[in-house]
């Protein structure tokens, strides 16, 4: 009977040309560096108020934390953000009341039109209403939010009623300075301790005494 001898192995000293490349790669210097110190994050808030047709800025994303300088003056920690996930509990409505308590998550797009994710809750029920949504690879939220770049476009809203608790997951880069970014000088803080550090609330808008979104379990301005 005629035997068949295994391939012979190759020896040490061969190499693929997938290796040889990849051995070439790394001579040539070391990889990108990005400077900066970044993290996840995730932030609780509660809600205070009826948050009617809240829109979200990226200006009010990129100073979610500050430093105070003063009492009244305070600088953003953020130079980038971005939104990763949002889930959203209703508050359980009073069964007597035969009441209903809805809530709505919008991710707004400059390509397409926005995508609405709501729940609804009927008195009575035993569970309350909840959303735990991604953002969609087209929508605003999914880009990062850069300190200074378009103050002012709306990322996605929030429509909820009082008692309400949002989970907002970020992915943050910080400055590389120790105050940071000045904020916008309409923006007054309110009784700040100078050097203390803070997390705005979610709807802060230029008087933060009228904030409705608070954050849960950080030092806060309200």
């Amino acid at each position: 009977m005629k035997k068949f001898s295994r391939p012979k192995k190759s020896g040490k000293g061969s190499q693929t040309k997938s290796t040889m490349l990849r051995r070439v790669a790394k001579r040539d210097g070391p990889p990108e560096y990005v400077a900066g110190l970044a993290l996840g994050w995730r932030q609780r808030y509660a809600v205070t108020s009826s948050a009617l047709q809240l829109a979200v800025t990226r200006q009010q994303l990129w100073n979610a934390i500050i430093t105070a300088t003063t009492a009244t003056v305070g600088y953003s920690q953020i130079s980038a953000i971005k939104v990763n996930r949002i889930r959203i509990w209703g508050p359980i409505a009073d069964s007597g009341t035969g009441g209903f308590q809805s809530i709505v998550l919008t991710w707004f797009s400059s390509y397409s039109p926005a995508v609405v994710h709501t729940d609804t809750q009927i008195g009575g029920a035993a569970m309350g209403s909840y959303i735990d949504s991604k953002p969609p690879r087209k929508s605003l939220a999914a880009e990062w939010s850069m300190a200074g770049t378009n103050a002012t476009e709306e990322v996605f809203g929030i429509n909820v009623p009082a008692g309400a608790i949002i989970d907002v997951d970020y992915s943050v880069r910080l400055q590389n300075t120790f105050y940071g970014a000045a904020l916008p000088a309409s923006v007054v803080l309110v009784a700040a301790t100078p050097g203390t550090q803070y997390v705005l609330p979610l709807d802060y808008q230029f008087d933060l005494s009228t904030s409705y979104v608070i954050p849960v379990g950080v030092t806060s301005i309200l």
